[in-house]
């Protein structure tokens, strides 16, 4: 840092090893992490929140400190009950926030619930005019949008400049300007001057997507006024909570669903009473951090070389 300043450089701070890893491969902050132990630099004032107490609170949470859902539930910021009524809730906070004026998103873990939160929301903006459905273009996940539309771009391409520095990349947000017969699309980008382009047809079918609801993936990286967030199975991660519940400025709810009639087979658990603070404990306690290439070698490495497996091995 002291040298990046002598020569009118700056350091930008990316990545947290308690957020969610990439799809593809991950673990590389976790091991920059633990092998510089106290060296790592580490930011560690919370600035996004614009209530004092979730800027304590999302700490804990990120440590999978399970006390502090007495806060949440304090603050009113949990909720549970049957599957179809927790999306039914997730939806009418996000409605009530978008039509006060603020940025609002809805946050899922999985894409079945999200196409259904966005199919939704669109054709409730198509009933009221906001969107427009004339000239619809299809995107990759099989939804649609037209003008008045808000999307979200799924790929990095430098090649698609919006000005001198920047350029369309994954987890951006845009408003549908128009629509194009040769199936391009004018875009801006939300709530910010400037930034217009024309995504081409290509780009538009193969990674575009509507956003009003993404995935805890998804989300990683955005910051609205309010987020809303549905738990709907007790094997979401830590990782995937802490996301869904620090993207909102000013608010952060999670609504879980404590039936389990809407999961698989597989996905069910032993009879118990559930309710939505039985399923947030057992979330935090599930962690699904990437072991990077190295650490994964050498965690091989000592399970195939330890004596209990050479003495078992002997035994044999």
């Amino acid at each position: 840092t002291q040298h990046a300043h002598s020569v009118g450089a700056k350091v930008l701070l990316v990545g947290d090893p308690r957020q969610l890893d990439s799809v593809e491969s991950g673990g590389a902050f976790g091991l920059i992490s633990s092998t510089l132990g106290e060296e790592a630099a580490e930011l560690v004032e919370v600035r996004r929140f614009t209530n004092k107490w979730e800027r304590t609170a999302s700490l804990a949470l990120r440590l999978g400190n399970t006390d502090v859902l007495d806060i949440y539930e304090a603050e009113q910021r949990i909720s549970g009950g049957e599957h179809e009524h927790m999306l039914d809730q997730v939806y009418a906070g996000w409605l009530a926030d978008t039509r006060a004026g603020l940025s609002s998103l809805m946050i899922a873990q999985t894409g079945e619930a999200v196409t259904a939160l966005n199919l939704r929301a669109r054709l409730d903006r198509i009933k009221t005019g906001e969107v427009n459905p004339m000239r619809s273009r299809r995107l990759h996940d099989g939804t649609e949008a037209s003008t008045g539309d808000r999307i979200i771009t799924r790929r990095n391409n430098r090649r698609l400049r919006t000005g001198m520095f920047s350029w369309v990349k994954n987890g951006d947000l845009w408003d549908v300007v128009a629509t194009h017969q040769d199936g391009s699309m004018s875009v801006a980008r939300t709530r910010r001057r400037g930034g217009a382009i024309r995504l081409p047809a290509s780009y538009v079918t193969e990674h575009v997507e509507l956003a009003y609801a993404v995935t805890a993936h998804r989300a990683q990286g955005t910051t609205v006024d309010t987020a809303h967030a549905l738990v709907h199975w007790i094997d979401v991660t830590r990782e995937a909570l802490y996301v869904m519940l620090t993207r909102g400025r000013s608010s952060n709810r999670v609504y879980v669903s404590t039936d389990q009639a809407h999961l698989e087979e597989h996905q069910h658990k032993p009879d118990q009473e559930v309710t939505a603070r039985t399923v947030l404990e057992a979330v935090l306690s599930h962690r699904s951090a990437a072991l990077s290439a190295h650490e994964t070698i050498t965690a091989e490495q000592e399970a195939w070389s330890n004596i209990g497996q050479l003495t078992a091995e002997y035994d044999m």
